[in-house]
């Protein structure tokens, strides 16, 4: 414990003795000799010296922050105390000459006698921890030291008091504080570690102990938080261990990782992890997850075998809103529709029904009663042929009970249906025969003879029905087959033999272990494929045939998997292509020039647009600019006051002809563009904006060379002018920036306004839709030009559109030489 307040001199309270002798012979000087003179010199600079030596220790007593008091070692009584002292215990000056030591410390009188026979055997001694009794008898917590001093002729004790009430209670609250966060520490639900920097673990909770199978005795101090992390995670988290001192924002706070229990037992665990603040140790809690990861790999499974079912059904499988728009239909809703899934997603329910009010009927069954079984309706296929089906039905619903949509499974009774109403005009004619010919027995017989075997070959149309379901596969017009793990054809329908240009199943099977034909199946790659994604779709490939010749067909294939998660082999249907495909490729040709034709008509627009302009501004602007300047002159001759208000307002006319002339010689075909180039005329473009629409437009460009030819120069400044009308007229805008860059070989426009925006991920670029020289015109063009179009924009974050177009090589070689 520290010594507050032991000085390191003997201290007297009183002036020394002798000091009397200089005043008495001081009264006579003249009386003194020459050497009592210089002696009696001396003394009064040392009684000075120690007068102000006196008063600076007396002033340093009464300043200091410490209370100071003298005390009589053998009566206890209080000489004397400096201001501190007072002030700690509520004492006057006069009352505190009245004390002993009784009435100011409240300990037994033993302690305070064995306390100052120490300190006058020693000298000095600090005492320690004390209470002293205040004036109002409050107890103050103080911490005391004390010395021997000299007192005038006597020795005293000289008592140091350090007021120590507020640390006690800072160090009581602080236990207190340990003892609340240990108890948390100890009684929360998980498993929680603290970590020193050197990875030992330091502390470890009864919940720990449980969760590594280890005692507190042999985790505390003495194990490695390594030795808990299975190898494939030791190297993350010390990585982590470390990061997180160098850096404590920059290691994860939360993460998952596997741990080893004592009895080798490896479990998943998600770890919540921070360092404790000014501190390089960290404070760990530790969960185990094993039975949520079970869940989640059980619900896996679940959604698993539940897409299996749905995709794998001969049923027809749908799924749609509210509104009836299809959210999702398997394969066997395409197959008896003719749609592909793309488009069966645009469709409505709507959409298929032959009959719409059987549709508002469906509806109504089941917002009474929940479900629809077996509801008969009539849907029309891709084809326009009409099916008859069955339709049963339930409400899809949310986790919280909402409805979103309906699900159903649709079956096909068309054939049955046939049958049935051959049947029912069957009975019909029968029970009107019978009706009309009871009395004649025989002809009955007969007729019911002939009705029997009417009925014999009703069930025989229905045999043959069943029949032609059970050879679907053979007579499919998609090619059907299954092969080995290792691609060796298995299955085949005779719809892929014939694709392939063989006779039999089997030649095929010996011409492709020979390698004479080129099927994707047994391409190694796509087996591989199929085997990570489980199922492959629409897969355009091309074929080579037994003959030589290829084929484009499109692919669907999966793997079908064993128990064990192994591949039992492949299943795919392939379709021919190759009409599609060579047609495909024709129209795009058409595009193409579709697109060339449409730049020649842009720039044939443009050219006649510029020549109009200036027939305007050479002939008619300049005709109407003469007759200004005569009427003027008219004017200036003067002429009687009847004709010449008929000069001024004719003057007048004229004038405003001129300005619609120059209006429209602009609108039509800016000369600024021709004249002084692309930037110039999009900065003007700018404030005419600006000016007649109130939208601040600014512009800005990096000043560097952009070489473009005429066509480009004229479309870029085409295009800004279109963009910046839609901002005008749709975006609600109050600011739109126009810049204009280089970047290498390419020129990058961008179009940027302050607007409400729109939803861009649902922008339709089909042509007519946004009108005139719109959003499909500048695409289209750009893609010419071999150019690209960006937009950006969300709901009330403005929209940002970009423009690319290369910078033409004829013209950057001039450039560069």
């Amino acid at each position: 414990m520290p010594f507050y307040g032991a000085w390191p001199f003997s201290f007297a309270w009183t002036r020394p003795s002798g000091w009397w002798y200089s005043e008495k012979v001081g009264d006579h000087p003249e009386k003194m000799s020459m050497s009592e003179k210089h002696k009696h010199a001396g003394r009064s600079r040392v009684e000075q010296a120690l007068r102000d030596s006196e008063a600076r220790y007396r002033s340093l007593v009464n300043q200091s922050s410490d209370g100071i008091y003298i005390l009589e070692p053998k009566t206890g009584v209080v000489l004397e105390a400096n201001a501190q002292f007072l002030k700690m215990l509520g004492y006057t000056k006069e009352e505190v000459t009245h004390l002993t030591l009784r009435d100011v410390v409240a300990v037994h009188d033993d302690e305070v006698r064995t306390s100052i026979r120490r300190v006058l055997r020693e000298g000095e001694d600090v005492i320690g921890l004390r209470q002293y009794r205040c004036k109002d008898g409050s107890l103050l917590d103080v911490e005391i030291s004390a010395s021997l001093v000299s007192y005038g002729d006597k020795q005293v004790v000289m008592v140091n008091v350090r007021d120590v009430t507020e640390r006690r209670r800072v160090e009581r609250a602080l236990r207190e504080s340990e003892d609340r966060y240990r108890t948390f520490f100890e009684t929360t639900g998980c498993a929680t570690i603290i970590i020193d920097e050197d990875m030992t673990v330091s502390l470890a909770n009864g919940e720990f102990e449980r969760l590594s199978g280890f005692d507190k005795a042999e985790i505390e101090g003495r194990g490695n938080w390594m030795d808990f992390i299975a190898p494939e995670d030791k190297a993350r988290l010390a990585e982590y261990h470390h990061l997180r001192r160098s850096d404590s924002q920059a290691a994860p706070r939360n993460y998952e990782f596997k741990f080893i229990d004592r009895s080798g037992n490896v479990r998943p665990i998600f770890m919540t992890i921070a360092l404790i603040p000014g501190t390089k140790r960290s404070v760990a809690s530790l969960l185990d997850i094993t039975e949520r990861k079970r869940m989640e790999e059980a619900l896996r499974e679940s959604e698993r075998r539940y897409r299996t079912l749905f995709e794998e059904s001969r049923d027809a499988i749908y799924l749609n809103r509210l509104d009836g728009r299809f959210v999702d239909v398997n394969q066997s809703m395409l197959d008896l529709l003719g749609y592909t899934k793309e488009e069966m997603l645009r469709l409505k329910a709507s959409d298929l029904y032959v009959d719409a009010s059987r549709r508002e009927g469906y509806r109504r069954e089941i917002e009474e009663n929940g479900f629809v079984r077996e509801y008969e309706i009539q849907l029309r296929k891709k084809d326009g042929s009409e099916i008859d089906c069955l339709v049963t039905s339930t409400f899809w619903r949310a986790h919280d009970g909402a409805v979103l949509g309906y699900n159903g499974i649709i079956h096909d009774i068309t054939e049955r249906k046939l049958a049935e109403e051959a049947l029912r005009r069957a009975k019909d004619e029968l029970e009107l025969k019978v009706g009309e010919r009871t009395a004649e027995l025989q002809d009955a017989n007969e007729r019911l003879l002939r009705e029997l075997d009417r009925r014999k070959r009703i069930e025989e149309m229905l045999s043959k029905a069943a029949e032609r379901y059970k050879n679907l596969f053979e007579n499919s017009p998609i090619g059907i087959y299954r092969t080995n793990p290792e691609g060796r054809i298995l299955m085949a329908n005779p719809t892929i033999v014939r694709m392939l240009g063989y006779d039999s199943l089997n030649e095929m099977i010996a011409a492709g272990e020979g390698g004479d034909y080129v099927p994707t199946y047994l391409n190694a790659d796509v087996r591989e494929r199929v085997r990570h994604e489980e199922r492959v779709r629409n897969l355009v490939s091309a074929w080579r045939r037994h003959d030589g010749t290829t084929i484009f067909v499109r692919e669907n294939a999966k793997a079908i998997r064993g128990d064990d998660g192994s591949v039992l082999f492949f299943e795919g249907t392939v379709e021919d292509i190759t009409e599609r495909q060579n047609a495909e490729e024709r129209i795009l040709s058409y595009q193409e020039k579709l697109r060339s034709l449409a730049a020649e008509l842009s720039m044939t627009e443009e050219r006649e647009r510029r020549r109009i302009a200036t027939l305007l501004h050479d002939n008619i602007g300049q005709i109407l600019a003469v007759s200004k300047i005569k009427l003027g002159v008219l004017q200036e001759l003067g002429v009687d006051a009847g004709l010449g208000g008929s000069l001024v307002e004719l003057r007048s006319l004229i004038e405003q002809a001129i300005q619609y002339t120059r209006s429209l010689t602009f609108e039509l075909s800016p000369p600024i563009l021709y004249e002084l180039g692309l930037e110039p005329a999009l900065e003007w473009l700018g404030e005419q904006v600006q000016g007649q629409h109130g939208v601040r437009c600014s512009f800005r460009t990096d000043n560097r060379p952009k070489p473009l030819n005429e066509e480009l120069r004229v479309f870029l400044f085409t295009a800004v002018r279109e963009l910046l009308v839609n901002v005008v007229k749709h975006a609600q805008a109050t600011h739109a920036v126009v810049t204009i860059q280089r970047h290498d070989d390419r020129v990058v426009i961008m179009v940027e306004d302050s607007g409400v925006g729109f939803d861009s991920s649902r922008m339709d670029f089909q042509a007519g839709h946004s009108g005139g020289f719109g959003l499909f015109s500048i695409r289209e063009r750009l893609h010419h030009l071999g150019g690209d179009v960006m937009i950006e924009s969300t709901m009330g974050s403005g929209t940002r559109v970009v423009l690319t177009v290369p910078v033409k090589e004829e013209v950057a070689a001039r450039e560069a030489g």
